[in-house]
């Protein structure tokens, strides 16, 4: 009975085995199927990540130059702003005096267009006659 039950143990790996020995080669082309899909997937996989590398390098030199022409736009804007307030502070002063030239041409005008006589000049005394009665 001991016997029957290793023979029939035996036996069962036995068919089982010979089962696989069986399906092996199928087994193998669908493995082997497996394997060329994967390589085929790992290819793609590789030669996407190649493009993703070099359009990374190309967009680190496109950012690097688009700094540097940050850098001078606002050396540019700063200059520019320097350049709009100095032309602000000529352009007050300037206008100071355009106010000044208007306030005398005014005061000029009023003296043309006055209709009454001027007062009568003030006589001065002799510069020699003060000098001799001191």
């Amino acid at each position: 009975m001991a016997i029957e039950g290793v023979e029939a143990a035996f036996t069962g790996t036995i068919e089982k085995l010979t089962g696989e020995i069986d399906t092996a080669g199928v087994t193998k082309a669908g493995k082997e199927a497996g394997a060329t899909e994967a390589k085929t997937a790992h290819d793609a996989a590789e030669a996407k990540r190649q493009e993703c590398i070099a359009s990374l390098k190309a967009s680190q030199a496109s950012q690097e130059e688009k700094e540097k022409s940050l850098v001078v736009a606002e050396k540019t804007e700063d200059s520019k702003a320097k350049a709009a307030n100095r032309a602000l502070k000529d352009n007050a002063q300037e206008q100071r005096g355009l106010d000044h030239a208007k306030s005398s041409l005014a005061y000029f005008q009023f003296l043309v267009d006055r209709t009454t006589p001027p007062p009568p000049p003030v006589e001065e005394a002799p510069v020699e006659a003060v000098a001799a009665a001191v």
